[in-house]
């Protein structure tokens, strides 16, 4: 595997999916991130199939950005959500996957973020982002 052709086949994936503007700067922000490397620390859609042909979905690669930079919660959930719309995956699948963050956030990795001080506020992008859904 290689970091510069996963990254190229993410970037591909754009115009592939119709993937809009903020959603693309959110996943290249992921990409570029001094916070992570993506291509180490990156695992997947955890605990479920991936249908990527690597563990780089972008919907996956953002939604761990998130969790593992300090940032996961409602919101980086309901970004992941909507990255697995605009990306095809089929409604169940998204309502499993869903499902499954959210009790793993609150079983778990919410007490986890906060134990370890790894709590971070979002971005100017990823506030307008979700700032369109409380309009």
């Amino acid at each position: 595997m290689n970091k510069k052709r996963e990254e190229q086949r993410i970037l591909d994936s754009f115009g592939v999916y119709d993937v809009p503007d903020d959603y693309k700067a959110l996943i290249k922000k992921s990409i570029n991130s001094k916070e992570w490397d993506w291509f180490q620390d990156c695992d997947g859609c955890s605990l479920t199939w991936n249908y990527w042909p690597t563990n780089f979905s972008p919907p996956c690669l953002v939604h761990d950005y998130f969790w593992r930079t300090g940032r996961g919660g409602y919101w980086s959930d309901r970004i992941f959500l909507k990255l697995m719309e605009i990306y095809s995956i089929p409604r169940w699948q998204r309502t499993f996957r869903f499902a499954l963050v959210r009790v793993g956030w609150f079983l778990y990795f919410k007490r986890k973020h906060k134990k370890n001080d790894n709590i971070r506020k979002f971005d100017k992008l990823t506030k307008t982002i979700i700032n369109k859904w409380k309009i």
